[in-house]
């Protein structure tokens, strides 16, 4: 309790039975925003005998609103009609405000409609009302009768009715509301309404948000946050960071709403020296301190893989909540820094700080990915020890079918109170990866027997295991389901299905399965370079890989199937070509050391030695693959002893 507090309290004991004094007080607390403080002073009002005025009532319904306290609210409404105030327009607003904000949406319309005469504010408390409670259609109905009662909208009217029509995505609507706005002068003084239309229409397109935005004469801290978050929810990390520093440049004080934002972005962009700056810029404005500006500051640097800086932010939190636990978690993971992530998560069950689903689904996915089996036991144990076992089921199948564990899967599935979709296709995947076809196709039945229906994700679980001509029947039955019961044909089904037909030697299948995709991304055209090298076809996936570049960029991944195809057919031309594409592009390919472990083995393959050894030399870091691609060079050519030298150097790095 502050001093300011203390002294009303003082002050309140004291007080005349003046009905305004005790106003007075209710005021401040509201200032305050000290809720609590507000009923207590009522009731305190109460037990002196002192009856409220009007001005006493909304001040403590909108309290009650706030605390979502009903049994309070509906205490106020009885003294409102034992001291007959119902009549009084302020109190019945405030009323219905209160019931709308608790979701009794029906006492509100029935106080709304038996209001003898309502103001516009009565008419935005309920029409708010419904856009709170997403009714967005009665919220629209409500605004026409508004119109017809002859009622001139104000800008609270503007903003909920530009709301519904982001929500119902009513675009000729909306922008007729803008006009409107513009027209009779809302736009340019009121600057909720111009950070409203910047939400709307970011539905459509963030272009046209930030034309709306660059139009506006004024701008708060608010509508800077909308046009940032926007930004962000549209993936265009690059834009929410410049804006950002011209809001600085224009000397707007960004809030920890701003910094969650472009935190958030300097991590989805991998853009870490944005990320310290930002970090600076927190301190500097003294919001570097909030647990939630904290805890995004965890997650970026993760996401750029600068562990070190996640590490110290997490230390010199004054206070930790679950979240700052689940974001370092999720650092070293990202990080892959595993053993650290189970001694963290020991020292956590140390404190008085209960894990959630998020902390152990993390856990659990961090066992399969450092494929340690043992310690994905010692978590599912902890889970059973703890009661969760309900909560992360799928979690838990999820990791021993990564771990290729199908038998525990197999019990964990069993033990699923309720098996929704996600259950039977991590099933049906764990089975297909461990060539269990049968069994995963009995499954499948039993799932559609259960009434369960099937996805796109489903067919691609079940033709991840159709990899030869055996199971070519098997596969071409999965894309006759896929046709009959009208499942979405997305790029991740096309994709298997087009890898499928290629495995199984049917490449006319899968070739038109392929270019008749009008949606191809990088990653169907990485899986049909792979096909092709995958099955004796070097020279087809080099073909592949010049037609992509006329309509998609290559990333890592794609130079890693291409490499190998230059390698089998001993093009070193080609693969020249190809090394001198990844330094002119400056794709910063050569910082993935699966990059640099192909193109060693590619010159090497092509008797280009002198090339393998210059990129093996260079190497920043080196993994057993690098190791091996030089030993194999340099035997392969005839150099035995240098093929020792590299091997005596591998066991002393180790």
């Amino acid at each position: 309790m502050n001093a300011f507090t203390v002294s009303l309290c003082k002050t309140s004991q004291s007080l005349s039975k003046d009905p305004n004094a005790w106003n007075s007080i209710l005021k401040n607390h509201a200032k305050l925003k000290n809720d609590r403080a507000i009923l207590t002073s009522y009731l305190q009002m109460e037990s002196l005998g002192i009856q409220p005025t009007v001005a006493t009532l909304p001040l403590v319904l909108k309290a009650c609103s706030r605390l979502h306290d009903v049994d309070f609210g509906k205490k106020i409404h009885s003294d409102i009609i034992m001291f007959d105030f119902t009549e009084d327009v302020r109190i019945r607003t405030a009323l219905i405000d209160f019931y709308c904000k608790c979701g009794f949406l029906d006492v509100a319309l029935e106080l709304f409609e038996e209001m003898p005469k309502r103001d516009v504010v009565s008419w935005n408390a309920m029409i708010c009302g419904y856009v709170g409670n997403q009714k967005y259609d009665d919220a629209l109905f409500l605004f026409l009768r508004l119109s017809m009662e002859c009622l001139k909208p104000s800008s609270v009217t503007l903003v909920s009715l530009i709301t519904v029509c982001a929500e119902l995505l009513e675009f000729r609507l909306g922008r007729a509301v803008h006009c409107y706005c513009l027209r009779n002068g809302f736009f340019h003084s009121e600057v909720h309404l111009g950070t409203a239309l910047i939400g709307f229409y970011s539905r459509f397109d963030v272009r046209l948000s930030r034309h709306v935005f660059d139009l506006m004469s004024m701008r708060n801290v608010v509508s800077w946050n909308a046009m940032i978050s926007e930004y962000f929810d549209a993936r265009a990390d690059f834009e929410a960071l410049q804006l950002f520093v011209q809001m600085i440049l224009a000397d707007v004080i960004p809030d920890s709403v701003t910094f969650l934002t472009v935190l958030q972005s300097c991590g989805e962009f991998e853009c870490l020296e944005m990320g310290k700056q930002v970090h600076q810029l927190a301190i500097k404005h003294q919001v570097s301190n909030d647990k939630y500006v904290e805890n995004a500051m965890i997650t970026m640097y993760g996401k750029c893989g600068n562990l070190e800086s996640a590490c110290d932010v997490f230390d010199k939190m004054i206070s930790r909540d679950l979240a700052s636990w689940n974001a370092m978690f999720f650092a070293y993971k990202i990080c892959k820094y595993y053993d650290e992530a189970f001694d963290l998560f020991k020292t956590m069950n140390l404190t008085a700080i209960d894990v959630n689903t998020i902390t152990i689904s993390t856990m659990l996915s961090l066992c399969a990915e450092s494929g340690d089996l043992e310690k994905g036991k010692q978590v599912h144990a902890y889970v059973m020890k703890t009661g969760k076992e309900k909560d992360v089921g799928n979690a838990l199948l999820s990791m021993y079918a990564d771990l290729d564990h199908v038998l525990s899967a197999l019990k964990v599935f069993s033990k699923i109170e309720t098996l929704d979709i996600v259950s039977w296709n991590l099933l049906i995947m764990g089975l297909m990866r461990n060539q269990f076809q049968s069994q995963a196709l009995d499954v499948f039945k039993q799932m559609q027997q259960s009434g369960t229906e099937s996805n796109s994700y489903t067919m691609v679980s079940l033709l991840c295991g159709c990899k030869d001509l055996s199971h070519l029947i098997a596969g071409k039955s999965i894309h006759g389901y896929t046709l009959r019961y009208n499942l979405k044909f997305n790029l991740s089904l096309c994709t298997a299905l087009t890898d499928m037909y290629m495995d199984c030697g049917q490449e006319v299948s899968a070739m038109t399965l392929f270019w008749s995709s009008s949606d191809r991304d990088v990653i169907s055209w990485n899986a049909m370079i792979a096909s092709y090298d995958r099955n004796g076809r070097p020279g087809e996936a080099l073909q592949v890989f010049y037609k992509m570049r006329s309509e998609v960029q290559p990333n890592s991944i794609t130079m890693i199937n291409v490499l190998p195809s230059c390698a089998e057919i001993a093009d070193l031309q080609q693969g020249k070509c190809l090394h001198a594409y990844i330094i002119r592009r400056g794709l910063d390919f050569t910082s993935e050391i699966s990059v640099e472990n192909a193109l060693l083995t590619m010159y090497a393959k092509c008797g280009c030695i002198r090339s393998a050894v210059k990129i093996f030399d260079t190497l920043t870091r080196r993994d057993i693959v690098s190791w091996n691609a030089m030993i194999a060079a340099y035997g392969m050519h005839g150099y035995g002893e240098d093929a020792l030298r590299i091997f005596y150097l591998m066991l002393k790095s180790e």
